[in-house]
This record gives structure tokens, C-alpha cells and sequence, in this order.
């Protein structure tokens, strides 16, 4: 299966910078082009497609790599989308190495499919720093005091008049997961040179700064999230002090959002919760016992074996339960995926 015809592409193996999702049975890809062209050129940067269009030269780039001229410079690409309009609103965050904030870019596709391109409307990274959702863009990173989103999940809330970006992600600076809703199906930030630039929304997102589990001074990191049919937010993420994976559920209070019981701890032993990733069985429940979500994660002391991989899931009893996963491969320090 091929993402990408092009001769000159540039995806890695494993290709650790992409991710995928099905959109009302559309099937969507966003991956990071940066791999060596010839002797003096890289790929461009972070695409956006759909399945089967031909990627365009320069329309389907949320943001280009050689505008700052650093290699590997996004990272953990993650994906979302939402039919809404008689349209597919299409969404990317990603962490800007060089600049260490957290951004993302809006693609709205037609309904109807085109092998040339079917974009109307690009919303992507520009010179003011219009689509970063926290921290600040910036032409150079020699006095940058923040760093935040190197980790982070977007869900998509369609249930009201127009889509709205929900992210959750982990700030390096504070050892803290925060989750931002925007105020729109676009916002627009300005943030920039650690500034808010003219002509910013009036608040482009509402920041909601999570309290961590007892015990943990530095929570958050690997953060994965699912969103039920009823907009509440099912959040896996590792506890970098103790090594600890928790699971939290949590319901819309006005634009922020409250966690709806406390942190639970789904599994404690050795070092847990590397490139967690979760799914519901249920997305038409309201709670853990009726959603039962299932989390794939990496126990960091057993990478590089078979015996690496695990996997939790809630029992009859609304417990969870976590085992190895029984693996022919030794398990690599690369993302997972989840299908349930």
C-alpha cells in the first residue's frame, strides 16, 4: 500500500511521523516529508491528503521544513476530522521542534472526491504565528523560555452549530497536561515572538491546566484521548515520576473541562505508559464502565524485546486489567496504534 507515489518522497521506515483516521468513511493522511531528496534537498514538510488524491506541490503542506531549515523539526503528528456542512473539516497538531510550541493547521475538503486536489479552504502556519496553540512561534530560538506540546491528542466536538477543536497536550515547561478547546472551527492566535500579534481571535482557545495524580510532580507525557457521543474526554497519559499509566475521564464544564471522578491508575508496574494510545469499545456510553476503553502502551524496561508491548482494558467489573501482549517482533521506541 503506497501513501505516497512519488519518486522523491520522503518517509522514513518506519514511517513514526504519520497518522491516519476514517472521517464518515474517507479515509485521511497527514505524515512528515523530510527525508533526504538528493545531495542538497529534504521533503517539504508536514501533507495532509486524502486517500487516493494526488498530493499537490505545495497546497497540501500544513507547513514547510525548509522555511526554517531544520530537519526532523515536527514531531508526533497527530490527526482529526469531522463531517460537518456537506464538508470534511480536517484537522493536524504537531510539536515545532525549533521553536518548541504546539500547532496546527485546518484543511476543509469538498464532499465530492478529486484525484487532483479537492481543498476549498487552508488554514496552515503562517508568519505571524496565527495557528500556534500555546507557546510562541518565533524567527529564531535563541531566548525561547517555553516549551509545550511535544505531546498532544486532537478530538473533534461536531455537536453544535460548527466543529471545534479539542487538544489535549503536555507542557514541558510546568511538568503538567493541559487541554485547550477553541473558541471556533478555526481559531486564529497570533502568537508570536512571545507576543499576541493584531488581529487575533478575542480567546482563540480556553486552556484548562489538569491536576496531576497524588504523587506526581512531571504528568502528561505521551498523552493519547478519545471523545464520546457525548463530548466527554477519555484520557490515557504517562506519569514521568513514578512511571505510572493513568486513565481519566473528563466533562464539559462551559469551555473548560473538569475531570468527572479522580485519576485512575491502570498499571504500576516496571516503567509503563511510553506512546500509550486509546480507544473506546463504546462511544455511546457516558462513563469508563460503559465506554470500556482499551489502551496499547510500551513498558519501557522490556524495549527492544517481545514482551514489550501491553495492553489494559476495563473487565466485567469496571476494573482494568493489564497484560503483555503476545508478540512475535521485539517492539521498537515508535508509536502505536489501536483498533478496537
Amino acid at each position: 500500500y503506497t501513501l505516497m507515489a512519488q519518486a522523491s518522497a520522503g518517509l522514513y521506515s518506519p514511517p513514526s511521523e504519520t497518522d491516519t483516521v476514517i472521517v464518515n468513511d474517507q479515509i485521511f493522511h497527514a505524515w512528515l516529508d523530510d527525508g533526504w531528496k538528493d545531495s542538497g534537498t529534504f521533503g517539504g514538510g508536514i501533507q495532509l491528503v486524502r486517500d487516493g488524491e494526488t498530493p499537490a506541490s505545495s497546497s497540501s503542506y500544513i507547513e514547510l521544513t525548509k522555511d526554517d531549515m531544520v530537519r526532523h523539526q515536527f514531531k508526533n503528528i497527530k490527526i482529526a476530522g469531522a463531517y460537518s456542512g456537506n464538508k470534511y473539516h480536517m484537522y493536524v497538531t504537531y510539536y515545532d521542534s525549533y521553536t518548541k510550541c504546539l500547532k496546527y493547521g485546518k484543511f476543509l475538503f469538498k464532499n465530492g472526491w478529486d484525484q487532483n486536489r479537492s481543498v476549498e479552504t487552508s488554514y496552515r502556519a503562517d508568519a505571524a504565528g496565527s495557528y500556534v496553540i500555546d507557546g510562541y512561534d518565533a524567527a529564531d530560538n535563541s531566548s525561547i523560555s517555553w516549551d509545550v506540546g511535544e505531546y498532544s491528542a486532537i478530538k473533534i466536538d461536531n455537536s453544535g452549530t460548527e466543529p471545534i477543536p479539542v487538544v489535549a497536550y503536555y507542557d514541558k515547561q510546568n511538568k503538567k497536561l493541559k487541554i485547550a478547546r477553541g473558541s471556533s472551527s478555526a481559531p486564529v492566535s497570533k502568537r508570536y515572538g512571545g507576543t499576541i500579534g493584531t488581529g487575533a481571535d478575542e480567546t482563540p482557545w480556553t486552556y484548562t491546566s489538569v491536576t496531576s495524580p497524588a504523587g506526581s510532580s512531571d504528568f502528561g507525557r505521551y498523552v493519547s484521548m478519545e471523545m464520546d457521543n457525548s463530548g466527554n474526554l477519555h484520557i490515557a497519559a504517562q506519569d514521568v515520576t513514578n512511571g505510572k499509566l493513568y486513565y481519566g475521564m473528563f466533562t464539559k464544564s462551559g469551555n473548560s473541562y473538569e475531570i468527572s471522578d479522580s485519576w485512575v491508575a491502570v498499571d504500576s508496574t516496571s516503567s509503563v505508559g511510553r506512546w500509550n494510545d486509546i480507544k473506546l469499545e463504546n462511544y455511546a456510553g457516558n462513563s469508563m464502565a460503559t465506554c470500556k476503553p482499551v489502551i496499547t502502551y510500551q513498558d519501557a524496561s522490556r524495549l527492544n524485546t517481545t514482551s514489550a508491548l501491553k495492553i489494559a482494558y476495563v473487565d466485567a467489573n469496571g476494573s482494568w486489567e493489564a497484560m503483555t501482549s503476545p508478540s512475535v517482533y521485539e517492539a521498537q521506541d515508535a508509536k502505536l496504534s489501536t483498533i478496537v
